[in-house]
């Protein structure tokens, strides 16, 4: 579908694609999973609990210190927390850039 396309009106390629965009560099995730609550503190300030509002029923990862090993099937330590709840990082560039959610 071309650019520009409106469908509901929304354009085709993403509601975003009208507002400017900005590159931002986030930090590296302290996680294997993404983003711990103390960094998305750090990286967002006054702007951590629209996040929170935005991400109201997203999925979610839990880092608890173990990574599942399908052969063994069973949990194995990991050299990763554990961090407690964890943002996906394609959830926090979406709302940097704008976007809505995308679950």
């Amino acid at each position: 579908m071309k650019s520009g396309t409106r469908i509901g009106g929304k354009d085709a390629a993403g509601d975003f694609l009208r507002r400017p965009f900005e590159m931002t560099t986030l930090p590296k995730p302290k996680c294997h999973l993404g983003y711990t609550e103390l960094q998305l503190h750090e990286m967002l300030g006054d702007r951590y609990e629209e996040f929170g509002r935005w991400m109201h029923g997203q999925t979610m990862a839990i880092c608890d210190g173990r990574i599942y090993d399908h052969a063994a099937q069973q949990y194995l330590p990991y050299n990763c927390g554990p961090h407690g709840s964890i943002v996906y990082p394609q959830d926090v560039e979406q709302f940097l850039r704008g976007g809505g959610p995308l679950d």
